[in-house]
C-alpha cells in the first residue's frame, strides 16, 4: 500500500524513501517542520487544526469545511496516482491515522473491519480523531462505516497500549477511552 503515517519525530526517516505526496496536520501555531519547507507545494498539502473532539476555548476544532476540504484533496491526491502518500501530524496517532482511514475509504468500499485491519497495518499505535471520522461518515454518505472502523482501531490500542489509554483519561477524550474498552 502506497501509504505511511508518522508523527513529527519521524518525518526525517519517512520522508527518505521516495514520497510523492505528504498531508500534514497540524496545530495552528505549530511551524512547519523544516524537513517539508523545501517540498514541492502542489504535493505538499497543509492543514491547521487542533487535534480535540469537543469544542475547547482558544483551539481549532475540526468541522465540516474542514473535512470537505480535506476529502477533496485526498481525491485530487488520489488523481495524481501517488507513488506514496505520507500522513502526519504531530504523533502520527490522531488526526493522521483518521485521515488514512478517509483515504481508505474513498478509495475502496470494504467494511469497517477492512478498514480498521489496512490502518493497523499501517500504523499500529493509532487513535483515529473519533469527530474527524463522523464529520467525514456523514460527507461520505459512509453509513457508519468510517466511525466503526475508528472505534475498532481504538479499541486494539487500548488493549495494547493500557498506560497510553490511561493518560488519555485525563483529556476531554475520556469517553473514547471508555468506549474502547466497553468494546
Amino acid at each position: 500500500m502506497p501509504l505511511r503515517i508518522c508523527g513529527i519525530p519521524e518525518l526525517v526517516d519517512e520522508t527518505r524513501p521516495p514520497v510523492s505526496h505528504v498531508v500534514s496536520l497540524l496545530d495552528p501555531a505549530e511551524p512547519l517542520p523544516s524537513v517539508l519547507a523545501g517540498w514541492p507545494e502542489p504535493r505538499r498539502h497543509l492543514f491547521r487544526v487542533d487535534d480535540i473532539v469537543l469544542p475547547l476555548p482558544g483551539y481549532v476544532l475540526p468541522d465540516a469545511a474542514f473535512v470537505d476540504e480535506l476529502l477533496a484533496t485526498l481525491q485530487a491526491i488520489d488523481r495524481d496516482t501517488p507513488s506514496r502518500l505520507l500522513i502526519h501530524c504531530h504523533a502520527g496517532r490522531s488526526r493522521s491515522t483518521a485521515t488514512a482511514l478517509m483515504w481508505l475509504a474513498q478509495r475502496e468500499a470494504v467494511s469497517a473491519e477492512a478498514l480498521a485491519e489496512r490502518l493497523l497495518a499501517v500504523r499500529s499505535i493509532a487513535w483515529p480523531n473519533s469527530l474527524m471520522l463522523s464529520l467525514a461518515d456523514e460527507r461520505l454518505g459512509a453509513g457508519g462505516r468510517l466511525e466503526e472502523a475508528g472505534r475498532i482501531v481504538r479499541r486494539a490500542t487500548a488493549l495494547n497500549e493500557p498506560d497510553f489509554c490511561a493518560w488519555l483519561r485525563g483529556t476531554h477524550r475520556k469517553h473514547e477511552v471508555e468506549e474502547a474498552l466497553a468494546g
